[in-house]
């Protein structure tokens, strides 16, 4: 799984993977608006306390960073997953809104995608700790971080409100080794 910088003619693609108001919300709670728009995408992309990242298949792997710009020849490589880093302190950086393809899921590509994330978490100076938050329905993101090692912590929030309904949430965290 190649792992490069999110660049802004992403969020085109990306916006298509979010249909109705449940998936969205379900991906990125509150923090884009509904209906989903590139630009929202863009705007997030360029706050200080964030780096977001695109995911593909590739078969042959950058040599350099993990964290490398793509290269010219890989501008039309297929999308198949979208993730946020948030530094949340020196030691803590924090995996936000992940998501794959809808034509991709449920074919291991969040597993690897994850492990990527991971390899290039890893080369961030002083991270120790990597958390992120799941709802609670959602079962399959779940069992892929169960998976990767993570494990659910005591943290609030534990759940989120919307539209009058109360959606709970696991705060999982892996440390580093």
């Amino acid at each position: 799984m190649e792992i490069n910088r999110f660049k802004a003619y992403d969020a085109d693609e990306i916006v298509t993977w979010f249909t109705s108001l449940e998936d969205y919300v379900l991906w990125g709670g509150r923090t884009f608006g509904w209906p989903l728009e590139a630009e929202s995408i863009i705007k997030r992309s360029q706050e200080p306390q964030v780096e977001l990242y695109t995911f593909s298949e590739s078969s042959a792997l950058s040599e350099s960073s993990a964290l490398s710009e793509p290269s010219s020849n890989n501008n039309h490589t297929e999308l198949i997953g979208f993730m946020e880093f948030q530094r949340m302190s020196d030691s803590e950086l924090r995996f936000c809104r992940v998501a794959i393809h809808p034509n991709q899921r449920g074919k291991g590509f969040g597993q690897s995608m994850i492990e990527s994330a991971l390899n290039a978490a890893r080369q961030t100076p002083d991270v120790t700790t990597i958390s992120l938050a799941v709802f609670q329905q959602n079962i399959g993101a779940k069992h892929c971080y169960d998976k990767a090692g993570f494990q659910v912590v005591d943290k609030e929030p534990k759940c989120k409100e919307f539209n009058g309904n109360t959606w709970p949430l696991y705060q999982m965290e892996l440390k580093l080794s």
